[in-house]
């Protein structure tokens, strides 16, 4: 029996996504970079944006946690509505 045509077992998965991710970043930016009408003052702009709503973003389901937390050790019992 031959292992002609087999898949590869022993795959790095992560390097495997690694280079996925950076393709990704890649054909954004080329996405960018190829309109005629985008400066690159657009493009700093939409990503200072992107990484600003991100942020805000992560920093709301933190707060959301720190409220769930609070709850369950008792510290804003008195808070809740019934």
């Amino acid at each position: 029996m031959t292992i002609e045509g087999r898949p590869e077992l022993q795959v790095d998965w992560q390097k495997q996504y690694d280079i996925q991710r950076k393709g990704r970043l890649q054909d954004v930016v080329d996405d960018y970079f190829q309109d005629e009408e985008i400066t690159p003052r657009r493009f700093y702009e939409d990503l200072i944006s992107t990484v600003t709503e991100l942020a805000d973003y992560h920093e709301a389901e933190l707060n959301k946690a720190k409220e769930v937390l609070d709850l369950l050790h008792g510290t804003r019992f008195k808070d809740l509505e019934f």
